[in-house]
């Protein structure tokens, strides 16, 4: 998942060493850059039927459902367009690249990724490609809390690379989350108490590249094929789960300032959004955490 994973497990010792054998697994099965995963497979064959497990079933309903509730700002059919960019290789391992069918040429809808549950099969639409992403990411803490505390945990933090989840409470305190600020690295612009749920950040700087004379990053926006204009630089949000903030993420840093910091609190989320500037605008759940003007 190209992320560094931070896990806080309030319970046997062992569990923790499952859990990164499961993320691990999870993984196998949902990288592009691994020719034999699931989600390589689905992507080698769009258009006609895969066989995938019960974990990759999963991430495309959840997929579907994030295409759904942002209205198509998230739209994990973009590959294509992000290829087209330049982030066909793996930032872990150069020797990992991203090789698609020459008929995956188009962004297409996630609703019309076919689903067959009992049957342990799926389709993506014809001429397109999935990035499981943040959403992956996202998911795959989810699970991982959730099976741990099924297992034995009292609590659980599940930490990919800033997107997180959190199940039970703690050994001592209350869980806290630390926002790092985009622009200056181990700076925290905001902290926060959290009891249960999920946080995830999407920003334009973690995953950039060069192409031609041009900066790219992977925040594509669906609607034009290529990286998201946005006067956003990053945006974190509060959910119920790890993948659903995600979604909610992504889908803000499209929108940019006015329509995102509108629908988080439409959607009665919390969260902050940085502007290109460092301009910092919150929720109102959030205002007492905002920080102070230097």
């Amino acid at each position: 998942m190209a992320s560094e994973v931070h896990l806080v497990v309030n319970g046997p010792i062992e569990l923790t060493a499952a859990a990164m054998d499961r993320l691990d697994e999870l993984e196998r099965s949902w990288s592009r850059f691994i020719p034999e995963s699931e989600i390589s497979r689905l992507n080698a064959s769009p258009g006609r039927p895969v066989e995938v497990g019960a974990d990759t079933i999963l991430l495309l309903e959840k997929m579907v459902e994030g295409w759904q509730m942002s209205n198509g700002h998230f739209n994990p059919t973009i590959l294509p367009a992000l290829i087209d960019e330049g982030y066909s290789t793996s930032i872990d391992d150069p020797d990992r690249r991203t090789i698609l069918p020459g008929s995956t040429t188009r962004t297409g809808r996630a609703d019309q990724i076919l689903i067959d549950r009992p049957g342990g099969i799926a389709w993506l639409p014809a001429g397109t490609g999935i990035d499981p992403g943040g959403i992956g990411k996202g998911l795959a803490a989810d699970i991982v809390a959730n099976e741990l505390v099924v297992a034995g945990a009292e609590g659980v933090m599940v930490n990919i690379g800033g997107d997180l989840r959190v199940v039970g409470r703690p050994g001592h305190g209350e869980w806290t989350v630390a926002v790092e600020d985009p622009l200056q690295a181990n700076t925290a612009m905001l902290t926060f108490a959290i009891n249960q749920g999920g946080v995830a950040t999407s920003s334009t700087l973690s995953r950039t590249w060069g192409s031609g004379n041009q900066e790219r990053h992977h925040l594509i926006d669906p609607a034009l094929g290529r990286s998201a204009d946005t006067d956003l630089t990053a945006v974190t949000v509060i959910a119920p789960t790890a993948w659903q903030a995600e979604v909610e993420a992504t889908t803000t840093l499209l929108l940019g300032r006015v329509d995102g910091l509108a629908r988080l609190v439409d959607r009665g989320l919390d969260g902050m959004l940085i502007g290109a500037g460092g301009q910092v605008a919150v929720t109102p759940g959030l205002e007492a955490h905002e920080p102070t003007p230097a």
